[in-house]
């Protein structure tokens, strides 16, 4: 019962506080606290603003560990022959939801979480 209590009632600790060596961005940090939140009101209220964190994240790490990119055009593709192709191949280029990529992050950080603080 005393767990529940604490698991309930109980903020969570920031990942640095009790893992200093994972070196975690203080925006990752503060955004596992805020989606770990008691309160409804204390988390990000749309899926969007977690992206907004991992976007503005990802670009300031960009900044800091700029590696020259070099494009290399695809091999051409012949034409799709009939309508099922075409549905194949747009089913295929579809990028990946957003909001799945926030819901994965936000399950991967929460395992993670658990599996330092056993």
């Amino acid at each position: 019962m005393g767990m529940y209590l604490e698991h309930a009632h109980t903020a969570p600790r920031p990942i640095a506080e009790f893992a200093p060596d994972l070196d975690i961005d203080p925006e990752i940090d503060a955004l596992v606290l805020q989606m770990l939140a008691k309160e409804e009101a204390g988390r990000p209220a749309t899926a969007g603003e977690v992206v907004a964190v991992f976007d503005r994240v990802i670009a300031k790490h960009a900044e800091d560990e700029a590696v020259p990119v070099t494009s290399v055009p695809p091999p051409p593709v012949a034409p799709p022959e009939d309508e099922d192709e075409i549905e194949e191949m747009v089913r295929a280029s579809s990028g990946v939801s957003p909001v799945l990529v926030a819901v994965t992050a936000a399950i991967v950080t929460a395992v993670v979480m658990f599996l330092v603080m056993r």
